[in-house]
């Protein structure tokens, strides 16, 4: 076999092709040297993994994603050699408890299922470093998810989580997303998180936050859409803050030691009810600051000051959206 033939079956994407054809065995499930493999779309008519797919024992790269799969055999526990697994966009309400036996496994997306619980066996997935969980049916945080110590990003937007228990031990955590929830407090122990620098708890009833935690190093923190109402410095006098998202929310004041925050190059405030901005901001390094020029009692000035900044800075509003 040549090189190149084995390259091309190292690395598959498979589009359109009938499952039930000879060729789709003999050029995929008889492969020894398959690594890679996207079936997304592929299965969706008759919405089954066929049994040969569990032999392809060389696979580090699965993606099952929209094929309209009600369920997962537990023969997927023979795909050992496993690090990323996408099943996102099937209906499937249950993970079986083998899944807990991809020992390797460092990726697990499981975006717009029907899930509403997971498995005590995911665990064992020592040297997972990203799980979405986003778009399913999570009334509660997944207990499971504090024993994965290993967790770098856990994002669980859209679901209708009200509170988060203690993750304190999840200590290579960076980047947490738990947007359009129904969180009603800002969490105090991911204080602990000394490797969190990503926030985003936007769109959930958060109505205040305690000066309790404190978020050294911490770069980005989206709270926009909450209810919160008082906005105090948790960052501490280090503070690695860039952007401060707390748009749509209730504050009627906003706390003039943010800015002493020296890193702090984007602050969103807009849709409130302030009536003012502290004059310790003329003097702050804030490049971009949203906010409602109609309602804040200030000198002409003053706000022709601070709109000449965010016209001159607009390139800043690219980094609020995608960091």
């Amino acid at each position: 076999m040549s090189s190149q033939y084995e390259k091309f079956l190292a690395e598959l994407r498979l589009i359109g092709i009938d499952p039930d054809s000879k060729k789709y065995y003999q050029a995929v499930f008889r492969s020894k040297k398959l690594q890679t493999l996207n079936l997304t779309e592929v299965l969706h008519e008759k919405a089954v993994v066929p049994s040969q797919l569990y032999e392809l024992s060389t696979l580090n790269y699965l993606n099952l994603s929209e094929n309209r799969l009600k369920r997962i055999d537990p023969e997927v526990s023979q795909l050992s050699g496993l690090r990323e697994l996408n099943l996102s966009n099937n209906p499937i309400s249950e993970l079986p408890d083998v899944l807990g036996e991809l020992h390797l496994l460092e990726s697990l997306i499981l975006r717009n299922m029907a899930l509403n619980d997971l498995p005590v066996s995911l665990a064992k997935l020592k040297q997972l470093k990203k799980l979405d969980l986003s778009l399913n049916q999570f009334e509660e945080f997944p207990i499971v998810i504090s024993e994965l110590h290993s967790l770098e990003e856990l994002v669980l937007s859209y679901n209708q989580i009200s509170s988060l228990p203690n993750i304190s031990e999840m200590r290579n955590l960076e980047k947490l997303v738990i947007k359009n929830n129904s969180l009603t407090q800002f969490p105090e122990e991911i204080s602990h998180l000394e490797k969190l620098y990503y926030i985003d708890f936007s769109g959930n009833r958060i109505s205040s936050i305690h000066d309790n935690p404190s978020l050294p190093n911490v770069q980005y923190l989206n709270l926009r859409k909450n209810q919160i109402t008082d906005l105090p410095n948790i960052f501490g006098t280090n503070s690695q803050l860039m952007a401060l998202l707390a748009g749509n929310n209730y504050l009627e004041e906003i706390s003039p030691d943010l800015a002493e925050l020296k890193k702090l190059q984007v602050l969103d405030i807009k849709y409130n009810r302030l009536t003012q901005i502290p004059s310790s901001f003329d003097s702050s390094n804030i490049k971009v600051l949203f906010f409602d020029e109609e309602k804040i009692n200030a000198s002409p000035a003053t706000l022709k000051r601070w709109l000449l900044r965010v016209n001159a800075n607009s390139q800043y509003n690219n980094y609020v959206i995608v960091m």
